[in-house]
């Protein structure tokens, strides 16, 4: 990509994963037309699993708009969709964006996110912010300072994409927080053992923005939310060391699993819950759901021996 090259529909494309969104939906997709201005960029709504309408009004949205399909996946799975979405892809254009149907898209946010690719030639990724949120300081120092992309909002260079489909790499379906892992391969460069951690691989552009419904204590059917996400983001915790460790068991990205779960035997040796205050609690929860897995699948007395294909050390970062 030339510095400064404009975004057009030839050299974008955008998929926005929808799960249970009917009352969203709409409105991410609207933002997003607002953001190109009139620019036909491909988009695929990747509606996976849903119980409600939102495949239905994903499909008549995109009935008199050419440039929008629908995918619906049986699973309700965002890494799974995702896989889907990255290894249909053909071609892969320039830039790949990737965005959640509960958000919506800040004006000039996508171009924004393409200029920066542009600028700056050694990134495979750009993530942008949130322009909503209790803690959106805390997330934007996050996102910066460690060079993290977040789910919600970030592009991929379709040279970095194309990449990820010739080395027939997957996201492991069930992972919860895909974004880190997404992060983690492009600071790997695709190749952990080899070309280390690096940071200034993966960017941010705080002018790329986007916004989404904050939970409320004040309704209480947001309290079960707050905690089944709580609960969720220990989980992210856990399943992200075991992934680490299976990596580097495994000796390369060709270590990572089907399916997350195929992690969880891996738990007592790599994970230490705290145990202790809120976010203990939180813990304990996620940490009895992993063992609960592993008792279910493993006979008792039973000892699982993981046998070394690589190195057995870890790789760095993640």
């Amino acid at each position: 990509m030339e510095p400064y090259s404009v975004l057009s529909a030839r050299n974008s494309c955008i998929g926005v994963f929808a799960h249970n969104e009917e009352k969203r939906i709409i409105r991410a997709l609207d933002c997003i037309e607002l953001c190109l201005k009139g620019l036909q960029v491909p988009i695929t709504v990747l509606e996976n699993g849903s119980s409600d309408n939102t495949l239905a009004v994903a499909k008549a949205y995109a009935m008199d708009r050419r440039h929008v399909q629908v995918m619906s996946l049986d699973i309700g799975d965002k890494s799974n969709a995702w896989n889907h979405f990255v290894h249909a892809l053909d071609p892969v254009p320039e830039v790949v964006f990737f965005t959640d149907g509960d958000c919506w898209v800040q004006p000039d946010s996508l171009q924004q996110l393409y200029r920066t690719l542009c600028e700056q030639p050694q990134a495979n990724a750009v993530s942008a912010i949130p322009c909503t949120g209790r803690h959106r300081q805390q997330q934007i120092s996050y996102i910066v300072k460690e060079h993290q992309l977040v789910g919600n909002l970030y592009a991929l260079r379709g040279t970095f994409v194309e990449r990820i489909r010739q080395q027939n790499i997957f996201l492991p379906v069930g992972l919860i927080g895909d974004d880190a892992l997404v992060s983690a391969l492009a600071k790997w460069n695709l190749s952990p053992f080899k070309h280390g951690w690096k940071d200034e691989l993966v960017v941010a552009n705080i002018n790329a923005q986007f916004g989404f419904d904050s939970l409320s204590p004040w309704k209480r059917k947001n309290w079960r939310t707050y905690w089944n996400r709580r609960v969720h983001y220990s989980r992210r915790k856990f399943e992200n060391i075991m992934l680490r460790r299976l990596i580097g068991i495994k000796g390369g990205l060709h270590g990572i699993p089907r399916h997350i779960q195929e992690t969880y035997h891996l738990f007592e040796q790599t994970c230490k819950p705290k145990y202790r205050g809120l976010e203990g609690l939180f813990e304990w929860v996620a940490a009895r759901k992993i063992k609960k897995y592993v008792t279910a699948q493993v006979p008792p007395g039973s000892r699982i021996i993981e046998k070394k294909k690589g190195s057995g050390g870890l790789p760095p970062g993640f």
